[in-house]
């Protein structure tokens, strides 16, 4: 049995014995292979030596399905339990599976070959796969995407590797001192582009093996990286020579696509690099606001679609980048209020809203014959009396929300924002995808939109540092770098 092994593209190939199918026997000549890679999740294949599909009752029950288009349950329970070369257990959870049959003149075989959501798996510490040393024993979770030109933190370690001994520096960035929660660069070993660590000392107190980085400080991370962070495993520490690792085979993501995005911060600014310590300097103070900030606006919810959209069609960029503003908008009316519990103003109190729609539906009542109204128009006009009179427009209500932050809008935020209905009401902006100019023109709406709303969140935030401006059209090769706003945050004041 060979032990488990690192490929170069970074592929972790992990080959099983002892395998055993969840409620059946174990067939002792059974052997297999588990893989995970970003791209393709947890694969993994099964092999039967001597024995064709229809023998493979003691060995083999095919699991049960959920119905078309339905959503299965998380399983609780392993489909399938095996050993490694080490004689360490490995799990694997919630598969989806195919059976594979072969004949030869030596008999039959049979392959099960599938996907795992899901898989555990332990590892000693001089494994290839176990990455050991690349952090303190604290619980930690690996994604990719992070760079930064500024490392405040650097230990020099070493440890054995291969035939000898490895010596690096661990490098890292606190988010928070209590709980402790660092990023730490993940080094080349990993045989992936831009790895890191997110370790967080809260994470001791939850024993689930399927925990993951919690909502809102996964949220910090994804703000960071510009797009939605991928955590593909979490480690726990066993002791001082194992490690348990939860791979998360749902999770997956396209390499170049990580290139693609956009982080609001310069930690990595080619023409700056000293930008990057002014970042990291308020990396602490922007954790913990943010924190505080989730529990009263989600910005994981707000900023999601601008995540999701360099992922799909030019044609949908505006309107998610609309979608993305008017869950500001709602988030703010929601949970608007600063922290005197002070209520919003009003347009009108509640005995001039009835006042004025009393009178306005009797001078209703008094025209309808001579404007030869029908029963059904004037249901809807009262409709409309009673529903939108006094009520701000949709551009009033979704401008409001820089006006409260301080933030002036030029003339080209504000039509980008009028314009918003006719990308959410399914009108075309690009009418020619052809036709380079009008190309420029919409994507540069969205990063109008896209930019109003990080320079909303900064401000949420209370950051006073360097950001990017990505929608600045320059002759210079670099997009230009501007600064927080220095207004006060009303949510946290």
């Amino acid at each position: 049995m060979a032990p488990p092994q690192l490929l170069e593209e970074g592929m972790h190939v992990i080959p099983i014995w002892r395998i055993k199918c969840m409620d059946c026997e174990m067939d002792p000549s059974a052997t297999g292979t588990v893989c995970w890679h970003p791209e393709k999740g947890v694969i993994f294949s099964i092999k039967f030596p001597t024995s064709s599909s229809h023998m493979l009752g003691r060995y083999y029950r095919s699991p049960s399905a959920a119905g078309a288009g339905s959503i299965a349950e998380k399983q609780m329970n392993p489909r399938w339990i095996a050993e490694t070369a080490d004689k360490l257990p490995i799990k694997l959870f919630g598969l989806d599976e195919l059976i594979h049959e072969t004949s030869s003149s030596a008999g039959f075989s049979t392959e099960v070959k599938g996907n795992a959501w899901s898989a555990s798996a332990e590892f000693t510490r001089e494994c290839p796969l176990s990455f050991y040393d690349q952090t303190p024993p604290q619980p930690r979770s690996f994604f990719l995407g992070f760079r930064s030109f500024h490392w405040p933190h650097s230990e020099e370690i070493s440890f054995p590797h291969a035939d000898g001994m490895m010596e690096t520096a661990r490098r890292s960035i606190s988010l928070s001192p209590s709980p402790d929660v660092k990023i730490y660069g993940a080094n080349s070993l990993i045989n992936l582009p831009d790895g890191a660590w997110l370790t967080n000392e809260d994470d001791e107190k939850c024993a689930a093996l399927t925990s993951y980085p919690h909502r809102s400080v996964s949220g910090f991370v994804s703000f960071l990286l510009g797009r939605t962070a991928s955590f593909f495993w979490r480690d726990t520490f066993v002791d001082r020579s194992i490690l348990r690792r939860n791979y998360n085979g749902s999770e997956r993501v396209v390499l170049r696509k990580l290139e693609a995005a956009l982080p609001p911060l310069p930690l990595m600014y080619s023409s700056g690099p000293n930008l990057a310590q002014d970042v990291v300097g308020q990396l602490p103070s922007l954790f913990a606001t943010y924190l505080r900030i989730h529990g009263k606006i989600d910005l994981t919810f707000i900023l999601a679609p601008l995540w999701s959209a360099p992922d799909g069609l030019i044609t949908d960029l505006l309107a998610l980048a609309c979608l993305s503003l008017e869950r500001l908008a709602e988030e703010w009316d929601h949970y608007g209020e600063n922290s005197r519990g002070k209520a919003k103003s009003r347009f009108w109190s509640e005995k001039q809203s009835c006042t004025i729609r009393s009178v306005l539906k009797k001078a209703l009542d008094a025209i309808t014959a001579d404007a030869e109204l029908t029963t059904a128009q004037i249901e809807i006009i009262k409709k409309r009396i009673d529903s939108q009179l006094g009520q701000q427009t949709n551009t009033d209500r979704l401008i409001g929300v820089f006006n409260a932050l301080g933030l002036k809008l030029d003339d080209d935020e504000k039509a980008c924002v009028e314009n918003r209905n006719r990308a959410l009401h399914g009108n075309r902006t690009l009418v020619d995808c052809g036709d380079m100019k009008q190309i420029d023109a919409e994507l540069r709406r969205f990063d109008i939109i896209r930019m109003m709303i990080i320079r909303a969140v900064l401000s949420l935030l209370e950051y006073r540092g360097p950001y990017i401006n990505y929608a600045a059209r320059l002759q210079q090769r670099d997009f230009p770098i501007e600064w927080g706003s220095t207004t006060t945050n009303p949510i946290t004041t």
